[in-house]
């Protein structure tokens, strides 16, 4: 009895044809994951860029202020232990030499005496004034005491000359140097942020690409980094622009793949 007669083509056929096209649909993903490896890889490596870069400039920048102080304590250093009446108005004029620095203040080991922006004082050292750290980081003053200031201190012959920076002085440069970055200035376990208050240090603010940077002239360390999530961020907000290209590449080589296999085959 005959067979029926059938166009079906065999089974084996079948399997060759799927798999080239399973080949196929592989050989093409492949440039498209490896294009999506490549931009997070340059993605991350950006960032991680940028977190050190937005550290150092601050860095730069704080030294080159620090160093007004310095100066300025060097120069008023000669008043130390003379009293402030003698010394009150040549160290006036001589801090107008200087913008960054607000105010210098002369002090004894138990006392500040003498300042040029309040004159005569009589006010006793706290904890972080009794030591010799020559900066300290303080989140309010006596005549600033809603607002943030560094000072740099000079000893001499058991007296001290001290430099009062600004926090907001200190909170400028965080913002117009850290662009996207979120950054803090420590010193003494205190932190100082973009909007020159003292505070908490939150990891969750710097858990990306965070980089912690020690000054070599002066000690101090600033904190740079991103907050959770922004790696993706950066990564979506570069990746579905190059989406359709990388999948047009993906459909390209897939094809080629598919008609140089199917050729193959062909010739078989």
């Amino acid at each position: 009895m005959n067979q029926p007669y059938t166009t079906s083509p065999p089974r084996t056929a079948l399997r060759q044809r799927l798999r080239v096209l399973l080949l196929s649909i592989f050989v093409g993903l492949i440039p498209v994951g490896s294009g999506l490896l490549i931009l997070y890889w340059q993605v991350d490596r950006s960032l991680t860029r940028g977190s050190l870069e937005a550290g150092q400039r601050i860095i730069g920048h704080l030294d080159k202020v620090i160093e007004r102080a310095d100066d300025v304590t060097a120069r008023a250093s000669q008043f130390a232990g003379q009293s402030c009446g003698e010394v009150l108005e040549p160290l006036r004029r001589m801090v107008t030499a200087y913008p960054v620095v607000r105010s210098v203040v002369l002090g004894d080991p138990q006392h500040f005496y003498c300042g040029s922006e309040l004159g005569v004082l009589d006010l006793s050292l706290n904890e972080p004034l009794l030591g010799t750290d020559r900066l300290v980081l303080r989140a309010s003053s006596v005549p600033a005491p809603d607002s943030s200031s560094l000072l740099f201190r000079r000893f001499e012959a058991g007296h001290s000359i001290n430099a009062v920076i600004d926090g907001e002085v200190l909170g400028d440069i965080l913002g117009r140097e850290s662009g996207s970055v979120e950054t803090l200035i420590e010193d003494g376990g205190l932190f100082l942020d973009k909007q020159a208050k003292v505070a908490n240090y939150s990891f969750s603010d710097h858990s990306e690409h965070h980089a912690l940077q020690t000054s070599r002239l002066y000690g101090y360390r600033v904190h740079s980094g991103y907050p959770a999530g922004h790696s993706l961020q950066a990564f979506k907000a570069q990746g579905w622009p190059m989406l359709a290209t990388l999948l047009l590449i993906g459909v390209i080589t897939a094809g080629v793949c598919h008609w140089a296999s199917g050729q193959r085959l062909e010739k078989r």
